[in-house]
């Protein structure tokens, strides 16, 4: 008797651990599916661009009668491209153009801004990709007020569900000047000191808005240079490109909802599962007492 009240206690902590662990499965499902940066799985598989890349669809757009912009490889992985950019002003000369850098790691400071690069409500409401737009004579696309156009890291990572975002970066030329580069660390690493190839990167631009605290905090703070006549700031993009084209959206999508539907639909199967077998030792039960009583 006392074996078998032993073996019913082990099987009553079995019992209630699966259907903690269910249940953690049901609750976890969507923040496993959403929150992991699987993006760096699609980034790393991505093929770097090189001059030659660049020229060839420089050459295949000027036959279509069209003008390829740098911006259009924005966020790509480089290979063999290095932009020599020492100061501010080099920069303006080049803003325009491909800009590929690799710096020392202590030249870039994160600020804990982050720019929304991916809006999956509306398929790409950045400001590079409504600059694109604006030169090529298409159609603007307004920020989604699905998710903030600009927000903080704790914001970044509550709206991954809805939004990509990457963070601002501070970048001190070698000789004079800073500007802020957007890079998604998601999929770039940043290591603390040494040398970091950047992403294909291009000149675009910010406008200042009065009420715009968190640039202007970023200016005085960084004593970042900006056009006070047409209140507007440039800044490098090194990001936007690649999330509006580069990745697989509808595969990435994909694979997301399918991690979220694959535990919850475990969770759901272990938890009826783990009620049926205590039910049938319930019953079990049942039936010895009444043997044991006979």
């Amino acid at each position: 008797m006392e074996e078998q009240t032993k073996r019913d206690k082990i099987i009553d902590t079995i019992g209630s651990a699966c259907i903690k662990i269910c249940v953690l499965m049901m609750m976890f499902s969507w923040v496993v599916a959403y929150y992991p940066y699987y993006e760096k799985l699609w980034y790393e598989k991505t093929q770097p661009v090189t001059w030659e890349r660049y020229e060839a669809e420089a050459k295949a757009q000027a036959a279509e009668g069209r003008e390829l912009l740098a911006i259009e490889f924005t966020g790509y992985p480089t290979e063999g491209m290095t932009t020599d950019l020492k100061s501010y002003e080099q920069f303006l000369e080049a803003k325009d153009e491909p800009i590929c850098l690799e710096v020392d790691a202590a030249k870039l400071k994160p600020t804990g801004v982050y720019e929304k690069v991916y809006d999956f409500s509306r398929g790409g409401s950045t400001n590079s990709y409504s600059k694109y737009n604006r030169v090529r004579g298409g159609t603007v696309i307004t920020p989604s007020s699905a998710a903030p156009q600009r927000t903080t890291e704790l914001g970044a990572f509550f709206y991954r569900y809805k939004a990509i975002y990457a963070q601002y970066y501070v970048l001190s030329f070698e000789e004079r000047g800073r500007i802020l580069i957007l890079i998604n660390d998601t999929v770039v690493d940043i290591p603390k000191k040494g040398k970091v190839r950047l992403p294909f990167a291009t000149g675009t631009w910010t406008h200042l808005k009065s009420d715009d605290s968190e640039m202007w905090d970023l200016i005085i703070a960084n004593n970042l240079q900006y056009d006070r006549y047409h209140e507007m700031m440039y800044t490098l993009d090194a990001s936007t490109w690649w999330f509006e084209f580069g990745l697989d959206k509808r595969e990435f999508e994909e694979v997301r909802t399918a991690i979220g539907v694959i535990l919850l639909a475990g969770g759901g199967i272990g938890l009826v599962l783990t009620f049926v077998l205590m039910l049938l030792l319930a019953k079990r039960d049942v039936v010895r007492q009444e043997d044991n009583s006979d």
